[in-house]
């Protein structure tokens, strides 16, 4: 049956007519019938259901082809003479928005109305979501055709990775789901690329932060982390947490290390370190917090504090690579090494690194620990040093003991780090008494005094 109104009962039909801009051309309706300008204009094959011409005209402002009929009925439904334009967003959904004085609405197959024509805009946001957001003078809102929802008003709403919207609100960027609920609140920057959506600074360092399937990071329960004013991934090992300017530490199952009682969470410049050696159940992910001017040090593997209101504090690597950190607390140095194991100037009355090892003097006398910081040898040598060789040495009445020839490090074409044992080479500078008496090799008057043995003279 012909569907009667105030157009198809007139004779007079829509006559689509080309006219030529400055830099573009563009269609009108000569008659009248149909307002505005139309970006292109092809007729159908097809006809309507009561064998009128159908045709197709080119929507600008939602770049896509809507149908008309020569009546000027859109999709043989919906008069041009009630509304200046109307889209179908998608074939899934028996929705359509529609256009009014440059106003926007919401209405279903039958004009039912869902959404006034009263808006600045309306974007259709996919088949998955049945979802709209939607442009007020106030800012942007979500409609969820489905259930019916609609979010608070936002400053800008756009769609993001892992079905979740980005909003902005007074200049920062937080989450909302689908429906319209806030998963992350406006506290963030925007991310700038990768697979997060939002990102932090933190101490000139940018870490993106992402939601999936719910889960922070797709691991950690946003509401686990609810309570912070941010939290954020520091690599790929633990959780920096923040509240009212203070810091703390998650470990990577998102389990709280410490509460955000630091001022500052030092972060290992070279990135975070682990030290796994399986068969002696040594598992350490070094991470250092500053309260006023006292460090603490944490394993975050563990989550157990190592160590405590030092005046110094700070992370280092020998020349086998390995990752300690170094201290200073009650005006005494010391070291915890990659294996956790502190070494310290209450105990021994001296400690000093040599290459990879640690001297270490008590009650007069030099012993030696490994690089994981247990004894080596015991402490019964008069002396452990360098000789010009390069080798460690001990001497013990008068006996000279190599303990460790000299270690170099080297490259292999893979671009790993390996270490071989080799004797320097004496000769070069021969004669010369930083090479003679000072026991430089050839090699170190190269890299130390650039060559120049008499640059001995002015090293102190």
């Amino acid at each position: 049956m012909r569907r009667t109104n105030d157009i198809t009962s007139n004779s007079q039909t829509i006559k689509l007519e080309r006219r030529n801009g400055d830099h573009y051309s563009y269609y009108i309706d000569a008659n009248g019938i149909l307002k505005g300008e139309w970006g292109g204009f092809n007729e159908l094959d097809s006809v309507g259901p009561n064998s009128e011409s159908v045709f197709e005209i080119y929507y600008d402002h939602f770049s896509q082809m809507v149908t008309i009929n020569e009546y000027g009925l859109f999709y043989n439904k919906f008069s041009c003479k009630k509304y200046d334009g109307v889209i179908k967003p998608s074939e899934y959904v028996e929705l359509y928005i529609c256009e009014k004085n440059g106003r926007f609405g919401l209405i279903d197959n039958n004009e039912k109305t869902y959404l006034h024509v009263c808006y600045k805009n309306i974007r259709y946001m996919g088949d998955h979501f049945s979802l709209f957001i939607v442009e007020s003078e106030m800012g942007e809102f979500m409609y969820n055709f489905r259930s019916k929802n609609m979010s608070e008003v936002y400053d800008k709403i756009m769609p993001d990775l892992y079905n979740y919207f980005l909003f902005k609100q007074n200049g920062k960027y937080g989450l909302l789901d689908e429906e319209g609920n806030v998963i992350i609140d406006a506290k963030y920057e925007k991310s700038l690329g990768d697979r997060s959506q939002l990102q932090v600074r933190y101490k000139n360092n940018i870490y993106g932060i992402y939601v999936k399937e719910g889960l922070l990071y797709g691991n950690i329960s946003i509401d686990k982390i609810c309570k912070y004013d941010l939290c954020f991934k520091a690599k790929d090992s633990f959780y920096i947490t923040e509240s009212g300017s203070k810091y703390g530490l998650l470990n990577e199952k998102g389990e709280i290390v410490c509460e955000p009682n630091f001022d500052e969470i030092v972060i290992n410049k070279r990135g975070p370190k682990r030290t796994i050696i399986w068969n002696e159940n040594i598992d350490v992910l070094f991470v250092i917090g500053r309260m006023d001017n006292l460090y603490s040090l944490y394993n975050i593997r563990d989550g157990k504090c190592i160590l405590w209101a030092c005046q110094e504090m700070y992370y280092e690597k020998d020349v086998l690579g390995w990752n300690n950190v170094g201290f200073k607390k009650n005006g005494k140095s010391g070291f915890v090494t990659y294996a956790g194991i502190i070494i310290y100037n209450e105990e021994y009355d001296a400690i000093e690194r040599v290459n990879s090892y640690y001297v270490v003097r008590k009650s007069g006398k030099y012993g030696e620990l490994n690089s994981d910081g247990r004894q080596l040898h015991p402490c019964i040598y008069d002396v452990i040093l360098l000789n010009k060789n390069g080798d460690i040495i001990a001497i013990k009445d008068g006996r000279e003991e190599v303990l460790h020839p000299k270690i170099i490090r080297c490259n292999n074409d893979d671009e790993f780090d390996y270490v071989e044992y080799e004797r320097p080479s004496y000769g070069k500078y021969s004669g010369s008494y930083a090479q003679d008496e000072a026991g430089y090799s050839d090699d170190d008057i190269d890299t130390i005094f650039d060559g120049d043995p008499d640059a001995h003279w002015n090293i102190d």
